[in-house]
């Protein structure tokens, strides 16, 4: 691939991830739902950058105005699995076919199901024990979160989101696979937003 790529983000938040590649010389399309994260996006982000930020969902391509075929990179960083529907999942990766240019990459990360976790130590297997118990938890249980700001990190206490759909790596590379990808890599890692995250990366068909 060139060194510089023409990138799309997908479920981009407040922007991390977009400058990120932007601060690598690409150029990048951040997209989420949030007006208000978009908002923040634009505004933490240095006019140098070359990221154009928009508000659509990206479940229904009606609400964007893409180019076919013009994406030479993919990114959905911990998005995916907000998505429980497979109406809405099986939506996504067709708006991310139709924007990749053959041979585009794909990668995706997020949440594993902790059933398809192998603890690696005494510690690790008891903060995969509590996790679960977090996980079965009603919606909208109250949890204390640390977030870090720049006035330092703080703790706040936030509800519990809806049931996410997080799914084995397999099942993952299954539903990539099945969507017009094949796979380059696939891990299991430790993640950020979520505690085990699986990582693939694909290359369209």
């Amino acid at each position: 691939m060139p060194a510089s790529l023409k990138c799309i983000e997908f479920g981009c938040g407040e922007g991390y991830q977009a400058r990120f590649m932007s601060s690598r010389g690409h150029s990048v399309t951040a997209i989420d739902l949030s007006p208000t994260a978009i908002s923040k996006a634009i505004h933490e982000t240095p006019f140098s950058d070359k990221v154009d930020f928009l508000v659509g969902d990206i479940t229904d391509s009606s609400t964007l105005e893409l180019e076919t075929e013009s994406f030479d990179l993919a990114v959905n960083i911990d998005c995916l699995h907000m998505m429980a529907e497979d109406e809405d999942r099986a939506n996504h990766f067709d708006l991310i076919r139709d924007v990749l240019k053959t041979k585009g990459r794909l990668f995706l990360q997020n949440g594993l199901d902790l059933d398809d976790v192998k603890p690696r130590s005494k510690e690790e297997a008891k903060h995969l024990l509590e996790a679960k118990s977090i996980r079965s938890k009603p919606t909208g249980y109250p949890l204390p979160y640390k977030i870090v700001t720049r006035e330092g990190e703080r703790e706040l206490t936030l509800p519990l989101c809806p049931a996410c759909r997080m799914l084995s790596l397999n099942e993952y590379i299954l539903e990539v696979t099945s969507h017009g990808f094949n796979i380059l890599s696939a891990d299991r890692i430790n993640g950020g937003s979520t505690s085990w995250e699986a990582v693939i990366v694909a290359e369209k068909r």
